[in-house]
């Protein structure tokens, strides 16, 4: 038994609320109950959220060479048997950066490393890892081969690190402060010096918000701005070079405000909603926007969505005024950054140079002069945000939205046996142009049977019932 650990978490627990983290507490955890654990908290981290993992205890090591690993020792183990334990700190980055929405996840080792039970030409303290995962940050509580004893109340490293959250400094400072030694895959904390963003409400509940760009986060960790209610002219001015003839404008008023997704629907989100990854999805990443989809997709993770969805509201696609509205985000230019075209770069991924000089030579209509930074699917988030805090409504994807497509110039009405839904925001395979706020696309899964488009996908909003 040990006495710090119980009080050592409460400490820092409290210490990261007041400082906008979300805190799960777990104490006296056993080998049956150390992955479920981990499990559960990844399933609610916000997408490009921060995961910080505070363990004190009995920490011990194993293993030699590229399998030497760290383990957070769970009460029913013994020093001989770790191996064979799934609280290896690489395990548990390695599953955070497979499943988990976070982009970063820094774990602060914090105990004794001297177990009672511990062989006599077992080594001195805790050695360096030989990796982390990416996106890994590994926090030690003492020099490498430092032995450390249990301690009669609180630890230092729980003192020192409640200290410096309670003072208000910066994240970094404070994470740099606790120990000179640590092991990353990360580099630059800086971004941490950033105050936490603090949700509307928690995710059981929601309420219309107060201002544009108001993040709220549901149960599966998928983050909602604030669209608040408003008027805007939709479509590009007669006479403008890049206009399109369907881009018609009229004047359009959204009437009540709603909630948009900050990020396109990822594979992580499938995960986490349906409880196994899509294995279409061109995307590697967990955070890569998911593409290929059946037609029957949606329905079913709205069918999941909806028994948590807070009362009085439900989830859906916007409507193709909506969109537009929530992408230009109060602008009246060509895309919300301005006409320029020279700066789509910091702020969509689309067909660039990386395409147009792909080996397969399909992409030779790719704009052979700008670059993105990116050959195909970009993470969620990779790009500037507009002013209400949506990332990716250029590019990346194209997103469904819930309005049947209809050219107002053409002679006769658009067929509707095709069924087409207008998709909007152009994709990585998309000319910059076709990224604009006005540029109007369709796609139906009734007349592309089988189809798994690799250009198409969700972005999903929630809004109150009438």
């Amino acid at each position: 038994a040990l006495a710090a650990p119980a009080k050592d978490v409460r400490l820092v627990g409290e210490a990261l609320k007041k400082r906008g983290f979300v805190v799960m507490v777990a104490e006296n955890l056993d080998r049956k109950t150390t992955q479920p654990t981990i499990e559960a908290f990844a399933k609610a981290v916000p997408t490009r959220g921060t995961v910080l993992i505070y363990f004190s205890g009995y920490l011990l090591q194993a293993g030699k060479d590229e399998m030497l690993d760290t383990y957070l020792t769970p009460i029913d183990s013994e020093p001989h048997s770790l191996r064979h334990s799934k609280s290896r700190v690489r395990s548990i980055l390695t599953y955070l950066q497979g499943f988990c929405g976070s982009a970063t996840n820094i774990v602060i080792l914090d105990g004794a490393t001297t177990h009672p039970r511990k062989k006599k030409d077992a080594p001195q303290g805790l050695s360096a890892l030989p990796a982390v995962p990416p996106g890994g940050h590994v926090i030690f509580p003492a020099p490498h081969g430092e032995d450390l004893q249990p301690a009669a109340e609180t630890s230092p490293m729980a003192r020192e690190l409640a200290a410096g959250l309670n003072a208000n400094k910066p994240l970094d400072t404070v994470i740099a402060e606790l120990s000179t030694t640590s092991r990353s895959a990360v580099g630059d904390l800086s971004f941490l010096a950033r105050p936490a963003s603090r949700p509307a409400s928690p995710p059981g509940s929601l309420r219309p918000g107060r201002k544009a760009g108001e993040e709220w986060v549901n149960d599966y960790g998928m983050i909602f701005c604030w669209i608040p209610a408003g008027s805007y002219t939709k479509g590009t001015p007669e006479g403008a070079p890049l206009r399109r003839r369907d881009e018609v404008q009229a004047k359009v008023t959204i009437d009540a405000g709603f909630w948009m997704a900050k990020y396109e629907f990822t594979r992580r989100q499938t995960k986490s909603i349906s409880g196994s990854y899509t294995y279409l999805s061109t995307g590697d990443d967990r955070l890569h926007p998911l593409n290929k989809s059946r037609k029957d997709d949606a329905g079913k993770w709205f069918d999941v969505l909806r028994k948590t969805a807070p009362a009085g509201w439900e989830y859906s696609l916007p409507s193709e005024d909506e969109w537009e509205y929530a992408a230009r985000a109060g602008t009246t230019t060509s895309f919300y950054f301005g006409d320029n075209l020279n700066d789509i770069t910091q702020h969509a991924n689309f067909a660039d140079r990386n395409l147009y000089d792909h080996e397969d030579g399909f992409h030779v209509y790719a704009d052979h002069e700008r670059d993105d930074g990116f050959q195909f699917m970009a993470p969620v988030g990779s790009f500037l945000p507009n002013a209400w805090g949506l990332h990716d409504v250029y590019g990346n994807l194209s997103e469904h939205t819930s309005t049947m497509y209809q050219d107002p110039t053409a002679e006769k009405p658009h067929d509707p046996k095709h069924k087409d839904h207008v998709i909007r925001g152009g994709s990585y395979l998309s000319l910059p142009t076709y990224c604009r706020s006005a540029f109007r696309n369709y796609f139906s899964f009734n007349t592309n049977e089988g189809s798994r488009p690799n250009h198409v996908g969700y972005r999903f909003v929630i809004r109150q019932k009438k």
